[in-house]
């Protein structure tokens, strides 16, 4: 195994997915690359993972977590970094022009923020609707999805939840993609998921309706929690 990783490293040599430039490990990023992007610290919301600005002492829940009186779906939440220019760089190559290369890069770096997310038994990437899928040929969160799941050694299901297509959510509101979102997933197979912890994985959060909707359906169809996790996120202010 040791002399087969040499030759794979010869031939398939490690580089910067963003510059190119040689890096120790395949998905790695350089040191200057690495600055540019704005990494989420441990000072988080522990629901949400929404990052505080500053240490908040035992404060453990950011004010809209705190407020909400409505139970979230989701049981916890964590993502590697804010979704802003730097994190760009990797995000939209990988998301619409098939620079695959950034793949490990993303799951590299949500495996890192997975501590307290504990005992997880399937991983679930966020499905495309068939036609998003047909016109894109490929699922990023799918691909992000099954390195982590080969890498944690958990079960994988990239087939299990059917998309309705609706509107891009790109350009709405955060109400509008509220609504936009309900009822566009289906659950094809109830017994996969019964009792089981299962794990949502995505690219980007922004408002995080996406994830909710999708984890009330897998609670509905009888999994005993849902956690989610995701590269990067949208924030207003950290």
């Amino acid at each position: 195994m040791k002399l087969f990783g040499e030759i794979f490293d010869f031939l398939f040599p490690a580089d910067c997915p963003i510059c190119l430039e040689p890096v120790s490990r395949i998905g790695g990023v350089c040191a200057a690359c690495f600055n540019k992007i704005n990494w989420i610290s441990d000072q988080i919301c522990n629901k949400c993972g929404y990052p505080f600005p500053a240490d908040m002492g035992r404060i453990e829940r950011c004010p809209r977590c705190i407020t909400d009186r409505k139970s979230k779906s989701v049981d916890k939440l964590r993502c590697a970094c804010v979704y802003d220019e730097g994190s760009k760089q990797i995000v939209l190559p990988f998301k619409h022009s098939g620079k695959f290369r950034f793949d490990r890069t993303m799951a590299n770096s949500i495996i890192g923020v997975m501590r307290d997310i504990k005992d997880v038994d399937i991983v679930v990437p966020v499905p495309l609707a068939w036609r998003r899928m047909v016109l894109r040929g490929y699922n990023q969160a799918a691909l992000i999805g099954r390195i982590i799941a080969r890498r944690q050694k958990l079960g994988y299901e990239g087939n299990l939840i059917a998309r309705e297509w609706r509107p891009d959510q790109g350009h709405k509101s955060p109400r509008e993609r509220r609504k936009n979102i309900v009822g566009v997933f289906r659950l094809r197979r109830q017994e996969t998921i019964r009792e089981k912890h299962i794990l949502i994985v995505d690219d980007v959060v922004t408002t995080g309706a996406t994830i909710d909707e999708l984890a009330k359906v897998l609670l509905r169809g009888g999994a005993k929690k849902v956690s989610a996790v995701a590269f990067a996120r949208a924030v207003k202010d950290i």
